[in-house]
């Protein structure tokens, strides 16, 4: 495809197409999978043009998908983090659908729900409503489980005991954030997992705390 070609394709591209691109292309170039430059500055510059906040939401999660495909932290990791503003209508319709077995949930139509329905419900602004899926088992007394969906909230501040979604030394993963005599411990809800203490040599800060967990029931 052409330079031409190829800026009038992201030029037709809706805006989470955009973001979807953009991050597609980050995490290749970052995985060392190949680099186009002029491509890239197409997808930048059509970001820049409409709202630059499309790319920045793409690099940010990007770099998380990246430290979730290289993550050596043994435990239960989070993968596949969407903030909901940027998420497709389909994978909208799927997370409703997977609600569908809650009595109390408010979306008896599952058709036209939208961005503004789900931060009403969860009670989070879209702007900082991600929703994720847990990995592993280290978490399990917690009843989080292999594959289960939840709800981070990034604009939260933890307190002591929270269970929350973390970065440390690169890697993506989820425990409990415990306050002991001034230290931070990320503790594992599983007594296969001893307690991570948090030192001034640690690369650690927190992504948000979890909200909610959501997990379909089985017929």
């Amino acid at each position: 495809m052409k330079k031409d070609e190829y800026k009038e394709y992201t030029n037709c591209l809706s805006d989470h197409g955009l973001y979807i691109l953009a991050k597609r292309f980050i995490i290749q170039e970052n995985l060392g999978f190949g680099h186009n430059h002029w491509k890239h500055k197409c997808i930048f510059e059509e970001a820049e043009r409409r709202n630059i906040a499309i790319y920045d939401y793409a690099k940010t999660d990007s770099l998380i998908t990246i430290e979730c495909i290289m993550n050596k932290m043994y435990g239960a990791t989070i993968i596949d983090l969407k903030r909901v503003d940027l998420m497709s209508e389909h994978e909208i319709k799927e997370l409703v659908h997977s609600l569908g077995a809650a009595a109390n949930h408010p979306f008896s139509n599952q058709d036209g729900v939208g961005t503004t329905d789900l931060a009403g419900f969860f009670g989070i602004k879209s702007e900082n409503l991600y929703f994720g899926t847990v990995s592993g088992l280290s978490m399990k007394n917690a009843d989080l489980n292999n594959g289960d969906r939840i709800t981070v909230d990034t604009s939260a501040k933890p307190d002591n005991g929270d269970i929350i979604v973390a970065l440390v030394d690169g890697d993506v993963f989820i425990k409990r954030y415990k306050l002991l005599n001034g230290d931070i411990y990320l503790e594992s809800e599983n007594e296969d997992y001893e307690p991570y203490r948090i030192t001034s040599q640690t690369n650690f800060s927190i992504f948000g705390v979890v909200r909610h967990l959501i997990r379909a029931l089985k017929n």
